[in-house]
């Protein structure tokens, strides 16, 4: 008997250190949390100060443990469209620009490589992003996409991918990954992307798709808590993500229009490029070259770069 009531003790001591109660509702802290991912002007942890990091992590452990229990991936407000407000590192380890892809070169280095005859200034004054976002759409799919400009040409970087609730072994495989550091619950899902598509112009006509090692590959993201303002998550390297629910005025749904086109090769692409500079060159007002010029510098810049890159207003 005392052996059995010394059992329940220390299961009743584990159960109450794993869910400890929170100290206020979940909404406040969401209050707390939203001011702080502005900080810096982008998503990226390391244009933070580290006071900043470590209120934002303390304000996602306090919605972590709201979130424990809930069946998220079930929860209708789990779907919606969401802009990217925040993350701390890559989703798979440092092939998606985060802080932890130490190895890696930056977007603006790449396209210094790419783009030899220009300056390395001269290439982060000419990428701008204009939107940087994550859909949720019923009934399981997930849409990145991110919206910039490269010397004035309007593109965008569109992965359409679907997501399932993920199995006992994929679970098992997932947490394997961090050596079981990161807190993975049963509301991780496997997202497997289609081939990315690289649009460029207003309607997309000209795009391609980026297959091979340049694809987005497949990830596991745990989403810790939902509500009708934030989605918060976790990838299985342990990257932590906040999304925002997206209400503002200006669309964020360019993306089905340019799913619609019809890709080319990236050798076609390129081709045009270089057909519309070479037009450019003969044309008589500098406004008409401007142009085609831009077009053709980023055909070359997505050729070598094209990635979804969730950083890409970094370098801007």
């Amino acid at each position: 008997m005392a052996a059995r009531i010394l059992t329940l003790a220390g299961v009743v001591h584990q159960a109450s250190s794993f869910a400890a109660p929170l100290s206020r509702p979940a909404g406040v802290v969401v209050d707390e949390l939203l001011p702080l991912l502005d900080e810096g002007g982008t998503t990226r942890s390391r244009n933070k100060s580290p006071e900043t990091i470590k209120q934002i992590d303390a304000c996602l452990a306090e919605l972590r443990e709201a979130g424990r229990g809930a069946k998220v991936l079930d929860d209708p407000r789990l779907f919606g469209e969401y802009e990217i407000k925040y993350f701390d590192r890559s989703v798979d380890g440092g092939r998606d620009g985060g802080d932890d892809a130490v190895k890696k070169p930056s977007i603006a280095k790449r396209l210094r490589k790419a783009i030899f005859f220009l300056p390395f200034k001269a290439i982060r004054l000419g990428l701008k992003s204009t939107g940087t976002y994550q859909h949720v759409l019923e009934p399981k799919t997930i849409v990145n996409y991110v919206t910039f400009k490269f010397f004035g040409v309007p593109a965008a970087v569109t992965a359409k991918a679907e997501f399932t609730r993920e199995t006992a072994d994929e679970l098992a495989a997932a947490r394997a990954l961090s050596n079981g550091t990161v807190p993975l619950s049963a509301e991780t899902a496997r997202v497997v992307f289609d081939a990315p598509r690289v649009s460029f112009g207003r309607r997309g006509r000209l795009n391609f798709e980026v297959t091979g090692p340049s694809a987005q590959p497949p990830v596991d993201l745990c989403t810790t808590y939902v509500d009708d303002r934030v989605r918060c998550g976790v990838a299985a390297r342990g990257g932590k993500f906040v999304f925002r629910r997206y209400n503002k005025t200006e669309p964020a749904d360019g993306w089905e229009a340019l799913l619609k086109q019809e890709p080319v090769s990236g050798k076609v692409f390129f081709g045009l490029s270089v057909l519309g500079a070479a037009a450019g060159a003969v044309a008589p007002l500098p406004t008409l070259l401007g142009v085609p010029v831009g077009l053709f510098v980023a055909g070359k810049a997505a050729i070598a770069t094209a990635r979804y890159e969730p950083g890409l207003e970094d370098v801007a």
